[in-house]
């Protein structure tokens, strides 16, 4: 896979588990994955949470960028106030969400953020998906540090 896999600044520092339905819109295949390897990573004040499929068949990556160190419980929009989302599928090319939400439940004390996701990706090669993602990550004891 790509991006978040390759990279040196982004380390195994949570616990947890995505999961949901990537939906390919384009031929309307529906695809359930589950991922307990997930990443929470802080760089340049936003949170990055992210689950890794690397499944025979199956290679995604979902990537959910939130703004602050801790994000607070609520709603976000995505592409409102530096929130994003992306989807890497296999070795294609990292497709940016349009459109969606980020819900998020912050669990301050304990370190944990719980929520979902749905947002639809632009269209590369006439390939376009929908996403919906539900979470629960919690920092383990190395998990806090800062990546900047």
């Amino acid at each position: 896979m790509n991006k978040s896999i390759d990279n040196p600044l982004v380390t195994d520092n949570a616990s947890g588990n995505m999961t949901g339905t990537i939906t390919f819109l384009h031929n309307g295949t529906v695809d359930n994955f589950q991922s307990f390897r997930v990443i929470r990573n802080l760089l340049s004040e936003m949170t990055y949470l992210i689950g890794v499929v690397a499944q025979p068949g199956k290679a995604y990556e979902i990537i959910l960028v939130v703004p602050g160190d801790e994000p607070l419980t609520g709603t976000y929009t995505i592409g409102s106030n530096k929130v994003t989302a992306y989807l890497n599928v296999g070795e294609s090319p990292q497709l940016i969400a349009v459109s969606g939400q980020i819900e998020i439940q912050n669990q301050t004390p304990i370190g944990k953020i719980t929520g979902s996701a749905k947002f639809v990706t632009q269209v590369y090669n006439e390939m376009h998906y929908a996403v919906d993602a539900n979470f629960d990550i919690s920092r383990t004891a190395a998990g806090a540090e800062r990546t900047s």
